[in-house]
C-alpha cells in the first residue's frame, strides 16, 4: 500500500487535480463497510477472514435455491478520469468461496464511449489470489448494446478514450467467453465471491514521471532555502 500513499503524495506536490490523485491511492480494503458498492446478488460486509491482513471483505453470492447473474459495481469512487489518472490496471483480491458454479470474471466500465469489458474472462479459484485487470486497448473490447448491431454503432462513441476519461459505472461481473452486451444477463450461476483490496496501478511511465519530477521539483526549493 506504501506505493500509492507515495503516488498521491507525489501528485499532491505537483499539482495534480485531487480527483485523480484520489483514483491512483483508493485501495477498497472493505475493513469497516462496503464501501459504495453495490449488487444485485446480495452483498454483505463481512468483518473478518479477507486477504492478507484477515480484515473484512465483500462477498456476493447467489444461493442454489435462486441462481442468477453475479455482479457487483461502484459508481462513487470509481468513476472519473482514469484517462488523465495514467491507469493502466485495476488489481484485486478475490476468493470463489462456494460453488458450484465456477466463477469467470471480467471488468466492464461505462461512459461516453460506450461499454468496454476485458476481452478475457479470468477464472477465479477456491482461496483468497491476486488478480489484475488490464485497461489498455489490447486488454479491453467495445461491447455493443444490441447484439445484432455491427461493430462500432451502439452505446457511445465507440471510442476506449472517451470511457476512460469518465468512467461513470464500475463492475466487475461473471460473464459468458463473449461479453454481454447492455441490457442482457449473463448466464445464471450459484456461486459466492469474495472481493477484496481493489486498487489502481498506474503506468509505469506516469509514475517514473512523478518521481523524477517531484525529485527536481524539491531539489529546486531546496536550493532556494540555502540561498
Amino acid at each position: 500500500m506504501k506505493r500509492f500513499i507515495t503516488i498521491g503524495l507525489l501528485s499532491a506536490s505537483l499539482g495534480i487535480s485531487p480527483a485523480i490523485g484520489d483514483l491512483l491511492t483508493q485501495v477498497d480494503t472493505f475493513d469497516a463497510g462496503i464501501q459504495g458498492w453495490a449488487s444485485g446478488a446480495n452483498p454483505v460486509h463481512v468483518a473478518s477472514g479477507g486477504a492478507g491482513d484477515n480484515g473484512g471483505f465483500l462477498q456476493i453470492s447467489r444461493p442454489v435455491s435462486d441462481p442468477f447473474h453475479l455482479a457487483a459495481y461502484n459508481n462513487t469512487q470509481w468513476t472519473g478520469n482514469f484517462l488523465a489518472a495514467g491507469i493502466s490496471a485495476i488489481e484485486m483480491d478475490l476468493n470463489a468461496l462456494a460453488g458450484p458454479s465456477a466463477l469467470n470474471l471480467r471488468l466492464v466500465l461505462w461512459g461516453n464511449g460506450g461499454v468496454w469489458a476485458s476481452q478475457n474472462l479470468t477464472p477465479v479459484a477456491n482461496g483468497w489470489n491476486h488478480y489484475s485487470f488490464g485497461l489498455t486497448a489490447a486488454d479491453l473490447v467495445y461491447v455493443n448494446d444490441d447484439i445484432n448491431s455491427p461493430p462500432g454503432s451502439g452505446g457511445g462513441t465507440g471510442l476506449l478514450a472517451d470511457t476512460l476519461q469518465k468512467v461513470t459505472i464500475f463492475q466487475i461481473r461473471h460473464d459468458y467467453p463473449t461479453p454481454t452486451p447492455p441490457g442482457y444477463h449473463p448466464d445464471h450461476i450459484s456461486a459466492t465471491l469474495g472481493i477484496d483490496n481493489v486498487q489502481a496501478i498506474p503506468e509505469p511511465t506516469s509514475f517514473a514521471y512523478l518521481v523524477v519530477a517531484t525529485g527536481a521539483l524539491l531539489f529546486t526549493r531546496a536550493r532556494r532555502n540555502t540561498r
